[in-house]
């Protein structure tokens, strides 16, 4: 419910694409935090320097993508 309530009030903010994006980006990393705790049941797998640089090149283009007010 968080997150439909979340999205619909970030797409009429910031628009489709970065809304979308950062649905997108706050997914990843969430799936990071669970990796690299192990709570799936799984072996934990680190964070990398990879993976981090990915996560902030997302965050970037995200912060590209809003929508400058004037």
């Amino acid at each position: 419910v968080l997150i439909v309530i979340g999205a619909s009030f970030a797409m009429g903010t910031v628009g489709v694409t970065a809304g979308t994006a950062s649905l997108i980006l706050g997914q990843l990393l969430i799936s990071g935090i669970v990796d690299s705790l192990g709570w799936g049941g799984q072996a934990p797998i680190p964070f990398s320097w990879q993976r981090i640089l990915g996560l902030l090149l997302m965050g970037i283009a995200i912060f590209l993508l809003v929508p400058k007010s004037k």
